[in-house]
């Protein structure tokens, strides 16, 4: 199994990693995607159609139990209301 996690989110290198997916499929190793679930907030699009097929599990990292844990636990970039 490959997965794509760690280091930052995976979908900053969106494509990057759709090409490794395919390949990895493409030998019949199964893929996974540890992320944060802003994939579409840091591609400025929706990230799911392009992914789709291409990954066998997907698991979403939540990063606190209320909005305010949640923006403290993210880059600065990403929080809330500073897009």
């Amino acid at each position: 199994e490959v997965v794509f996690w760690g280091y930052g989110e995976p979908t900053y290198w969106l494509d990057n990693m759709i090409k490794i997916a395919d390949y990895v499929q493409s030998v019949g190793k199964k893929t996974r995607l540890n992320h944060n679930g802003l994939g579409r907030l840091i591609n400025d699009k929706g990230v799911a159609k392009e992914l789709k097929g291409k990954l066998d599990v997907v698991s979403v990292s939540l990063k606190g139990d209320n909005e305010v844990s949640y923006d403290k636990n993210l880059p600065q970039r990403l929080r809330h209301g500073r897009l």
